[in-house]
């Protein structure tokens, strides 16, 4: 029996703030596949840039377009999340880059690959995680969030 390559893939996680009434709320999605809240996104497809990328992914699940405010933080570590097991056997290494989004406009609504959408705010998160949470998406979540307290830490997009 033969094992699958490893797949190399980039991809867009999109952290997505409003002002909210206690401060900022963040928008997380429940996710179908794992059952896990995070924040939305997925593949860049080939012929797409990042900010192409970033834009259909929000708009395919959540229904929002937003503004692209740049970039927070890259992450590409096999130790710490990067590689995917799928059950078909494929297994995927993930470089993905995290956006910070503001001024999110449309009518929110769930597509196939969300159980739930809803906006949370970031005052909470900081001090209780909402279970089941992705770790990865915790920590790529507080990194945006110090790119939009500093916008200077934040990468533009070019």
């Amino acid at each position: 029996m033969t094992s699958n390559p490893v797949v190399l893939r980039p991809s867009v996680c999109c952290a997505i703030f409003r002002p909210g009434s206690s401060g900022a709320d963040v928008l997380i999605h429940l996710r179908k596949d794992n059952q896990l809240w995070g924040l939305p996104g997925g593949a860049v497809e080939c012929g797409e840039s990042l900010e192409q990328a970033a834009h259909r992914e929000i708009l395919e699940e959540t229904g929002l377009t937003v503004k692209i405010l740049g970039i927070a933080w890259v992450h590409s570590d096999p130790d710490t999340g990067a590689i995917f097991h799928y059950p078909d056997g494929n297994k995927v290494h993930y470089v993905c880059t995290t956006l910070v989004c503001t001024n999110p406009q449309g009518t929110l609504c769930c597509s196939e690959e969300s159980d739930a959408l809803l906006w949370y705010p970031y005052e909470y998160l900081q001090r209780t995680v909402l279970e089941p949470f992705s770790l990865m998406h915790a920590q790529r979540l507080a990194r945006a969030w110090a790119g939009l307290q500093d916008p200077d830490k934040l990468l533009p997009l070019a």
